[in-house]
């Protein structure tokens, strides 16, 4: 019940501050934020959530790189640097994470959008 109460805390503050598009955020930054420790932020997400803590936060980034992959004002963007303005230090980790979460890799993502709004 308190892991449950936990996990609507750590994702109301990790959306509310956007913390995801932080390319240094880890567990430490995150248990400071809820001034709760990083053991008991862990165990909660992975028994409630059953992911570990990184594919977490990769799900809000990759979340937030479908829309800015999308967005008309970002045509001009590259996807290595909407990867970055994602919270994804590497390209190889954003690829990885963003074909786990959809299926799909970031490029045929933006191909298929392009198709749809057509």
């Amino acid at each position: 019940d308190s892991y449950d109460e936990i996990i609507s805390e750590i994702s109301r503050v990790i959306t509310e501050k956007q913390l995801y598009k932080q390319l240094d955020f880890n567990l430490k930054h995150l248990s400071g934020e809820l001034n709760s420790n990083s053991s008991y932020i862990s165990q909660a997400i992975n028994h409630v959530l059953t992911i570990r803590f990184n594919d977490y936060i990769n799900q809000f980034r990759v979340e937030e790189a479908k829309y800015q992959l999308r967005a008309s004002e970002n045509k001009h963007l590259t996807i290595e640097a909407i990867s970055e303005l994602c919270g994804f230090k590497s390209k190889s980790t954003f690829f990885r994470a963003f074909k786990k979460e959809t299926g799909i890799t970031p490029n045929q993502f933006v191909q298929d959008s392009k198709k749809s709004s057509n």
